[in-house]
């Protein structure tokens, strides 16, 4: 994960065993990757607060309502089908804006449509049909409904960004000994 909070308790609750789910290594190390790093540079270089939940969706057999057994693993874990983000801009000149990101848990640095963002009721829909949510509900608040988040996906006003953000990372880091958040690695 990416968690970019300055706050030792985020940290402890981002990284708990109770906050895990089996992700493919490629397409953790591909794609979850580069949009959690586009999300930080977003927040850090407009200096916007997000709210961010991320979530995990899973096949089901419509008769039992167990998890189809091609996404168990041989120990019984459930395997997740994909990953989702849903993000709600909290602050700056424009609160309440959201995007989705949906991405299939296969074994590839691209899975098929994780090159773009989809909008809150897109991701909706996608959540009722896989059982988590139910139909007429929303994953965000109503505060998060004032329309669609552009984060520059796949752009290079998402490359400006990040290499913004490193910069004032480094700068507060060394303006702040004290700083527990340190990051070996600039974004790119």
């Amino acid at each position: 994960s990416f968690a970019s909070s300055w706050d030792e308790n985020v940290w402890s609750e981002t990284y708990s065993m109770a906050n895990i789910a089996p992700q493919a290594s490629r397409m953790n190390q591909g794609v979850w990757a580069q949009f959690e790093k586009l999300l930080w540079g977003y927040s850090v270089t407009e200096s916007v607060d997000l709210f961010a939940i991320v979530g995990v969706a899973y096949e089901y057999n419509n008769s039992s309502n167990e998890p189809l057994v091609q996404y168990m693993h041989a120990s019984g874990t459930w395997i997740p089908v994909a990953f989702y983000y849903a993000v709600c801009t909290r602050n700056g000149s424009h609160p309440g804006l959201a995007v989705g990101y949906w991405v299939e848990n296969i074994n590839e640095a691209r899975p098929p449509g994780s090159d773009q963002t989809i909008t809150l009721p897109e991701l909706d829909a996608k959540l009722i049909s896989h059982k988590i949510l139910k139909k007429g509900k929303s994953i965000l608040p109503s505060d998060c409904q004032n329309g669609h988040l552009d984060l520059g996906l796949n752009s290079d006003t998402a490359s400006t960004r990040n290499s913004k953000a490193n910069e004032i990372t480094a700068n507060f880091q060394a303006n702040n000994s004290n700083c527990p958040y340190r990051r070996n690695q600039p974004v790119s």
